[in-house]
């Protein structure tokens, strides 16, 4: 089961975001990754690069826990026992590893069944927990036909560039 504390107010503002989303028929990103990929020395600058392009960054962290849209995104598999509540990973990851690693599996689950999400997996120096959780992600994000982001070795020893046109 997913256990996570959140600040006042950012899971309200995450909602805000992602019912203007879909209201105006957008794509916003949420990030998958350790509390550290926040920092844009480590990530660097990946999601500062993907707002500058209009695309809205959302934190694993302070996604919207609403009841009527855990209801919309995983009533489905509540109602036919698939898992016991909208927070539950069993259902693709057994063996949680951390805490964190269930907040990305599930977080990648929010969004692999959100219209208007596409998740960003940021991971730095092949990180040990990382290595085994990636194929799980990928495997929630495929399934659900979306494309997605990763980015799984970021260092200092080779910068990236985000080339795009809009």
């Amino acid at each position: 089961m997913l256990n996570r504390s959140m600040k006042p107010g950012c899971a309200s503002l995450s909602r805000e975001v992602l019912d203007d989303l879909e209201r105006d028929c957008r794509v916003g990103l949420v990030l998958l990754g350790r509390p550290y990929h926040h920092d844009p020395g480590l990530n660097q600058g990946i999601l500062e690069a993907f707002q500058d392009l209009g695309y809205p960054v959302l934190s694993q962290s302070y996604l919207p826990m609403d009841e009527d849209l855990l209801e919309h995104l995983f009533g489905v598999e509540v109602e036919e026992k698939v898992v016991e509540s909208p927070l539950d990973v069993s259902d693709v990851w057994r063996n949680s590893a951390s805490g964190n690693t269930n907040q990305k599996i599930w977080a990648a689950k929010f969004a692999a069944r959100h219209p208007s999400l596409i998740p960003v997996e940021l991971s730095n120096f092949k990180c040990g927990h990382d290595a085994f959780v990636s194929g799980v992600i990928e495997q929630i994000i495929e399934s659900s036909g979306k494309p997605y982001f990763c980015f799984r070795d970021l260092d200092e020893n080779k910068p990236w560039r985000l080339y795009a046109s809009a």
